[in-house]
Formats: structure tokens, sequence, C-alpha cells
């Protein structure tokens, strides 16, 4: 579902929802057969949930470990883990050595120039060319209040610079 004027939520799920917790759950993936996928922290999730409801922003699973999966297993199982939110898809599978800013960046493209605001949520900085909108989460502690405020900025048009963790 692409609405012109979006605004989107890159989300890489592990390292943002939950707190450095290693535990996991299984995940039906494209083709069969399940794979590992993380829990998430209630207090991150809260956090999260709050940053959608305020932004109303859609969300794209740029997450490496969600490639595996259906976007419909996605759906189900972010809303199993308390996440509330519309996922739009997931960026595309090219290569695990690829920076995540090129598979941003194509989503991107593939909208049709829909998207009006973006942020990403991530714990990591591949972001190439689309640095100035990460709003960078340190993996061991998930999203916390100021990096709420970032990305709010973000989607809300603002040309502030997000910091880094």
């Amino acid at each position: 579902m692409l609405v012109f004027g979006m605004r989107v939520i890159f989300l890489d799920a592990d390292g943002v929802l939950n707190n450095g917790s290693r535990r996991t759950v299984r995940v039906p993936m494209i083709g069969g057969g399940t794979a590992a996928a993380p829990v998430f922290h209630p207090e991150c999730v809260g956090r999260f949930n709050r940053l959608v409801r305020e932004s109303r922003a859609g969300v794209v699973v740029s997450a490496t470990w969600g490639r595996p999966f259906e976007t419909t297993a996605l759906r189900v199982y972010l809303r199993g883990q308390g996440v509330e939110c519309v996922v739009l898809g997931q960026t595309p599978v090219q290569s695990a050595w690829r920076p995540r800013g090129h598979d941003i960046a194509e989503w991107m493209e593939s909208s049709g120039g829909s998207v009006e605001s973006f942020c990403i949520l991530d714990d990591h900085d591949d972001m190439v060319h689309l640095h100035r909108y990460l709003v960078r989460v340190e993996y061991a502690v998930g999203i916390r209040e100021r990096h709420v405020h970032e990305a709010l900025v973000l989607l809300a048009g603002g040309d502030g610079e997000p910091g880094d963790g």
C-alpha cells in the first residue's frame, strides 16, 4: 500500500526494539521452514509504538535478519511482539555485503516518489548517502526517548542533523 506523501520509518528491529537480548522466536520463512527472529523488549516496543502513532508513519523492515521472511510473516511476527504499525514492505535482498543505505534507496525508488519524509532506525551506520536520515541506536540499549525525538524531527521534514548513539 503506497500512498503519496507518506512518512516512512526504515526499521532494523534487532538492536532497536530489543536491548542486547539474544532471545529468539521461530518465524516462517519464504519457501517453508522457520528461522530465528529476536524477542523485543517491552519498553523499546512502547517507545517505537509512540513514534509510529505520533508520526503516522508506515514501516519498511530493513533488517538483514528479516530477509528470509515473507512480508506477511513479518507483519504477524511484529504484531505478536506488540509492535503496532503498518508494514509497507521490506527492503530488497541484494547482497549481505551491500551497504544498507543502497537497499533503502532502491526501495524508495520503487515507491515511485511517494515518500514525503523518512528516517532510518538502525544500530549500524552503513547508510552511505542517506546517513543524515539515520537515527543510530546502540544495540545493547535499544530505542530511547532521544531517538524518538530525533526520528520525529526527521519525519516532520525537519533538517536537523540527528546524532549518533
